[in-house]
């Protein structure tokens, strides 16, 4: 739920400063017309954004469509984000006598151009360092592991839930190894470390399940399984690569893209949520709130109280919103891991105080099926 609400923070941002350009941005002289034009390139950009955002939702959503045949609408519901890009790119096109440079378009620069490769002989320079700033570095280094670490086995525990029903094992430390050793080799070369697995992962996961049997004695279908493969993380990692010498197809992409892409991120994070689904039945009709009237709901809206349920969620949102409200401290913003990973014995050691424990072996499982995950739940959530 946080990188959800940080992902609509981050696309909020983006879509004000559209609004708020400078003539820097525009290649062109326009004189007085400079807030004329921000207004332009302003509603412009909400309206990108926004339609990327909505029309991405539905192609997701096309395997349950009745239009066209199976292996069109799997092809829509796979790839209709980057379909969707493509369609709002060529239609940003049609604001016509406008400056150039409305509406903004991404700046990339291409992987070989020096204002990159500078910093790629950072390991020449750690010679320069004084002792101190060693140990300074330390203090960021230690905030920077522990929300890999969480953000890593949360994405993966995200991604490993029963309703996908994996029958392959996790590998959980030889993910994190390589992660280490990627993060320690860019660490060298002066480059940011790539992390980030959430909502990516579980968003995979969800991709490769392929349509289900249908049952001989209803028109239901049954439950899906995952296409447990390793060839399309290989060749999400090759086009990843191939991106970083397109920089002229980049910079024809519209930067308010990006945001009506962060959005649609963060409303793709939210499916599958425990958390969220307790969101829901918070404001839901009392009597829906059974698996016998709505089957959709997770089963343990029929063993749990739902006062219980209310008290444990709000105690969550609270921990969520401090969580959140550490993100804006400015530089110290970027220390709420710790916090995120104090909430592991608080909860250990503090709410089994104020709810029942098979209430919270219910609500926030300690560990998964296969007791390879343990106190993360909370914070996945």
């Amino acid at each position: 739920m946080l990188i959800a609400l940080l992902f609509v923070q981050a696309a909020i941002r983006g879509l004000i400063d559209e609004f708020d350009l400078d003539e820097s941005d525009i290649n062109e002289d326009v004189g007085d017309t400079l807030n004329i034009w921000n207004q332009v390139n302003g509603l412009w950009a909400l309206l990108l954004a926004a339609g990327l955002c909505l029309l991405s939702l539905l192609f997701v959503g096309a395997r349950d469509w009745r239009f066209f045949i199976g292996p069109v609408r799997a092809f829509i519901s796979d790839y209709g984000p980057p379909v969707a890009v493509v369609i709002f790119t060529g239609l940003s096109y049609a604001l016509r006598k406008t400056p150039d440079g409305i509406p903004v378009r991404l700046d990339v620069n291409q992987v070989y151009d020096s204002s990159e490769t500078g910093v790629w002989s950072t390991i020449t320079e750690l010679g320069d360092l004084a002792s101190e700033d060693i140990f300074i570095a330390i203090v960021p280094a230690i905030i920077i592991t522990v929300l890999f670490y969480f953000d890593h086995n949360v994405s993966a525990q995200l991604a490993q839930v029963k309703e996908f029903r994996l029958e392959k094992p996790p590998a959980y430390h030889y993910d994190f190894f390589l992660e280490g050793c990627i993060t320690l080799i860019v660490g060298l070369c002066g480059l940011p470390p790539p992390n980030g697995a959430i909502p990516q992962s579980p968003l995979h996961v969800r991709s490769l399940r392929g349509v289900g049997e249908k049952d001989s004695h209803s028109s239901a279908r049954s439950q899906q399984r995952v296409l447990e493969q390793r060839l399309s993380n290989l060749l999400q990692s090759i086009f990843v690569g191939i991106c970083l010498f397109l920089a002229p197809v980049l910079s024809l992409i519209p930067r308010s893209l990006l945001w009506g892409y962060f959005l649609y991120m963060a409303a793709e994070s939210l499916p599958g949520s425990m958390f969220w689904e307790r969101i829901l039945l918070i404001f839901t009709e009392d009597s829906k709130r059974s698996t016998s009237e709505t089957p959709s709901l997770p089963s343990f809206v029929d063993t749990v109280p739902m006062s219980t349920i209310r008290n444990f969620t709000i105690m969550q949102i609270a921990a969520l919103g401090v969580c959140y409200g550490i993100t804006w401290a400015g530089i110290g913003g970027i220390s709420f891991p710790i916090f995120i990973m104090l909430l592991v014995p608080f909860r250990y050691f503090v709410l089994g105080r104020f709810f029942e424990p098979e209430h919270l072996r219910d609500l926030d499982p300690l560990e998964d099926d296969t007791q390879t995950l343990e106190g993360t739940s909370t914070v996945s959530q």
